[in-house]
């Protein structure tokens, strides 16, 4: 099985509420780097406050599949949603994102609890 890492910026105006749900194209890549395929994530509300996002990746890490638990918070002109996969022993991700739909950065999490960006361009547009 190919292991997929992913990546993400993004456009967001903000959380989805109501139903609704936001929905991104982005570039998936191999674990080594290499393009693996236009990919897509949808983050939505699952219920009143409670958010899930799904990758939808061909041949994806068996860490991102199916739906993981979101946390979204407003950083002044930044959206964050933390992912938290589903299967034990996979490492979470945030995405960072700008509120005006410029980009955003997909930050991993380090040793000593902070994130950092993983300092990949990853040029996705909201559909």
């Amino acid at each position: 099985m190919r292991h997929v890492r992913i990546a993400l910026t993004a456009i967001v105006i903000g959380a989805p509420s109501g139903g609704s749900a936001q929905e991104w194209t982005y570039e998936a890549f191999h674990a080594d780097g290499r393009p693996l395929a236009t990919a897509s994530f949808r983050l939505s509300e699952a219920s009143p406050g409670k958010y899930v996002g799904r990758f939808t990746i061909p041949n994806a890490d068996v860490c991102f599949r199916g739906d993981m638990a979101a946390a979204v918070s407003q950083e002044g002109d930044l959206q964050v949603v933390t992912l938290t996969p589903a299967m034990r022993g996979c490492a979470p991700l945030r995405l960072v994102l700008r509120a005006d739909g410029s980009g955003g950065q997909r930050h991993d999490p380090q040793a000593d609890g902070s994130w950092a960006w993983d300092g990949k361009e990853r040029g996705l547009r909201r559909r």
